[in-house]
């Protein structure tokens, strides 16, 4: 029976980098390499060993190892904890159970340590998972309800929600069907009303495996085929093998043996490319079915013997004792800590009466023997010292406080960079172009966005609403929005993908009239035809001609929320040999400066640009970044700043 393990770790990562290239690896390993924090790098590589996971399985290990000596040589508890669950992940969708455990086992233990109510929900999950793969059942609802347990004190839908599938695998293995069915009706609800589509691709797989048991093949097939595009588009590679198992099950149950063989080995290719062995018994033992049924005696044997062999590399018996063993200490540290625990609270109670006493006894003596002047001054003193304690130690909260946050917003600067538009990738399209980009804060409400779509090259310049952390946050929803527009809804015109982005900001963020969204403007380059069109919401593109600067073009409304509700126009730009275009945001005009601390304005940038436009685009760039640092002087960058000039023709 196909066992739908609901492993987290790794989705994010998969989901986030889904839409990269294939230098993807090489993207991360040079942050990496250029990642001064260590605590950073701890992140970065489990980053890496989610993308790994679903492009490169085999190289997961590797990766995996360095990022767990890392965090164990700097003491980075929490990042230790981290890289076990990355190794877990990747042993439990191998089928080394054994390994898995000794990954999971101490990592619960931290978590539990640090008080991570959410991490140590989605580990005890990870070890429901392992105990599943091995057919322990009783042990697998025990991790499921304790990572359900968990899920309850986090306060998380989410991870309520993922322990629900693992028991409702339990119920499966126990063919209490309707059970299971109930439980994934449950997750699927939460699953798609928080959109984790990456989630319910599980959910939708495990109720086809579900109701083909119960024998309702059309439903089935139904969640099946459901299943199967998110996998793949997720690439989560152990789903898509076990998808097409239950696709071949379904089959296998309407007598369609030859469809069924074709899913079943497509599920073994699978499987072995990435070395999952359980995998590979699972569709093993139902290959060797197949064939018995047809009356292929020698090929069932074959399979069987197959079956057998990846059966005892799983349930051997030393792998037992080692499985026995881990579990065994789990039990005993946990026992050990409540009993620690315990007598922990009987010596606080027994210090607490002594402590009382003594402290009534020495009052009481201070009384008499000294005069109340000086019993005064040293409750004073004690008082001061006592403050002075305090003191010290809230500094001390604060600055941890502060370093922790600008970590995490060093991190999220990471993860926008790599979301931006690859100047390479725009380089490669574009020969001739520069990019100007200077964010107010680490991370930025300006984005510049690149996609090709056959012969068409889409540039985009946006500012969003905000700036800092909520503008960054604005930043990669709206582009995800562009993505989803382009790629998969096949919009193709600027204008109406401007349309589309419009109305998906307004459905997910601007129910109740928050005016959320940007201004911006959306090119598109035809590099047959060297044709351009574009839409632009409250921001006008200009052209440079022969030192004659032309505004093009815009609609007065946002991408978002706005007063107005028109449809975006397409307009069309024909540029000649030599003629610049430029796009940018209201950064670079509004910023304050000069000798009377005024705004720069846009008549004076348009007479800047004009200046540069026969430069070079290199030293175009480094005039603009002088220019800017000249007129702000001493004065506080306002917002952030993107200036983008190209040359087509």
């Amino acid at each position: 029976m196909s066992k739908y393990k609901l492993i987290i770790a790794s989705l994010f990562c998969s989901l986030f980098l889904l839409s990269q290239n294939d230098r993807t690896k090489d993207s991360l390993l040079t942050l990496i390499d250029q990642c001064k924090v260590d605590t950073q790098k701890v992140y970065l590589y489990s980053e890496l060993v989610g993308y790994l996971q679903s492009a490169h399985p085999n190289d997961v290990e590797e990766y995996g190892k360095k990022n767990l000596e890392l965090a164990r040589k700097i003491g980075f508890k929490h990042g230790e904890a981290l890289a076990l669950c990355d190794l877990g992940e990747y042993h439990n969708a191998k089928g080394t159970y054994g390994f898995a455990l000794e990954s999971f086992i101490p990592a619960l233990k931290i978590y539990e340590i640090l008080k991570d109510t959410k991490k140590s929900s989605t580990t005890a999950n990870s070890i429901g998972n392992t105990y599943l793969g091995l057919n322990n059942y009783e042990k697998a609802l025990e991790f499921y309800k304790l990572s359900y347990k968990w899920g309850e004190v986090a306060n998380s839908k989410l991870a309520k929600a993922t322990s629900a599938v693992g028991i409702a695998n339990i119920y499966m293995e126990q063919a209490k069907y309707q059970e299971a069915v109930d439980e994934l009706m449950y997750s699927k609800q939460i699953f798609e009303n928080a959109n984790k589509d990456n989630y319910s691709a599980f959910v939708y797989a495990t109720l086809g495996e579900a109701y083909n048991n119960i024998g309702e093949f059309d439903s089935a097939t139904y969640y099946a085929r459901l299943a199967l595009p998110l996998m793949e588009k997720y690439n989560i590679r152990y789903g898509q093998a076990l998808t097409y198992l239950t696709l071949g099950n379904i089959d296998f149950s309407k007598n369609k043996l030859n469809s069924a063989l074709n899913y079943y080995f497509k599920t073994l290719q699978i499987s072995e490319e990435d070395k999952a062995i359980d995998n590979q018994k699972d569709v093993c033992l139902q290959i060797f079915k197949l064939f018995e049924k047809k009356g292929n005696a020698e090929q069932a044997l074959a399979y069987f013997k197959k079956y057998n062999m990846l059966k005892d590399s799983i349930y051997n018996g030393e792998s037992r004792n080692k499985l026995f063993e881990l579990q065994t200490k789990y039990d005993s540290d946990a026992q050990a800590k409540e009993n620690k625990l315990l007598q922990q609270d009987k010596m606080i109670a027994k210090k607490s009466l002594q402590n009382s006493r003594i402290l009534s006894y020495f009052i009481a003596g201070i009384l008499i023997l000294v005069a109340v002047f000086t019993y005064v001054s040293f409750k004073n003193l004690k008082k001061q010292k006592l403050m002075n304690v305090v003191l010290q130690q809230q500094k001390e909260l604060v600055e941890q406080s502060r370093k922790e946050i600008l970590d995490s917003i060093m991190y999220a600067k990471r993860i926008q960079t790599t979301i931006l538009a690859h100047r390479d990738f725009i380089n490669d399209h574009l020969s001739n172009n520069f990019v100007y980009f200077k964010p107010k804060d680490i991370v930025s409400g300006d984005f510049y966005w690149a996609y090709k779509k056959n012969n068409l090259f889409y540039l985009a310049v946006c500012d969003s609403t905000g700036h800092g952390v909520p503008g960054a946050f604005m930043s990669l929803l709206s582009i995800s929005f562009l993505n989803e527009a382009i790629g998969e809804k096949n919009i193709l015109k600027p204008n109406e993908v401007f349309n589309y982005v419009r109305q998906k900001l307004i459905d997910a963020i601007s129910k109740e009239g928050q005016k959320d969204g940007f201004d911006g403007v959306l090119l598109c380059v035809n590099k047959d035809t060297k044709e351009i069109t574009y839409s632009a919401a409250n921001n006008r593109p200009v052209v440079v001609t022969d030192n004659v600067l032309k505004e093009l073009e815009s609609d007065r409304m946002p991408v978002g929320y706005g007063e107005k509700k028109e449809e975006f126009k397409l307009h069309s730009i024909k540029l000649e040999k030599n003629d610049t275009l430029y796009l940018f945001t209201d950064g670079y005009a509004d910023q304050f400066g000069g000798p009377k601390g005024k705004k720069l304005m846009y008549k004076k940038l348009h007479e800047f640009l004009v200046n540069i436009s026969s430069q070079s685009f290199e030293n175009q760039t480094e005039s603009l970044g002088t220019n800017f640092e000249s007129w702000k002087g001493n004065l506080e960058q306002v917002d952030d700043v993107c200036v983008i000039g190209l040359r087509v023709a």
